[in-house]
């Protein structure tokens, strides 16, 4: 849980990712609507929240798991880490097609069609993101094939920013 100021919400770069989310969804909080004073969603690289972090969550799953002392805690960092592989899939595509979701399905059909080499492990870590679960080896499996795929991804995405003039994926 974090607690964000509403000004840091409405205008820092950081929750920009956040507020498409948000708007894009629908969302209303108050006691006033700070959604309401938000621009309609217009997708764009602000989507992205998954893929961006991918050299910082990759690395952690570990230790998160190693630290979970319950069944309940490991099937909760096995959850974290396939929707964040599945969704991280996903917004690699999202504007080259123009699409927009957090659905683990659309995301996994979206990824699946995109990569069809990594085609079962993606459905294999959807399966897991909503049926987590406490075994180590059934997620390191999904996650060792993955990750060094998403890695690479992130970093071609990167290198595609310094060059706008790709016609492929950009962030």
């Amino acid at each position: 849980m974090e607690w964000i100021k509403p000004e840091d919400f409405l205008f820092s770069s950081k929750y920009r990712w956040l507020r498409f989310s948000l708007s894009f969804s629908g969302y209303c909080f108050g006691p006033q609507s700070i959604l309401s004073k938000l621009a309609a969603p217009s997708l764009g690289p602000h989507a992205i929240a998954h893929l961006h972090g991918t050299h910082k969550w990759a690395t952690s799953w570990k230790t998160f798991f190693s630290e979970a002392q319950t069944v309940a805690e490991r099937k909760r960092v096995c959850s974290w880490l396939m929707k964040r592989i599945v969704r991280s899939l996903f917004e690699a595509e999202m504007l080259v097609l123009n699409v927009y979701s957090r659905d683990i399905f659309p995301c996994a059909n979206v990824a699946s069609s995109a990569f069809p080499q990594y085609s079962s492990m993606i459905w294999q870590a959807a399966e897991l993101a909503i049926a987590p679960s406490s075994e180590f080896q059934k997620i390191s499996e999904v996650a060792e094939t993955l990750l060094p795929f998403l890695l690479k991804l992130q970093s071609e995405q990167r290198l595609r920013c310094l060059n706008p003039a790709s016609p492929e994926r950009t962030f």
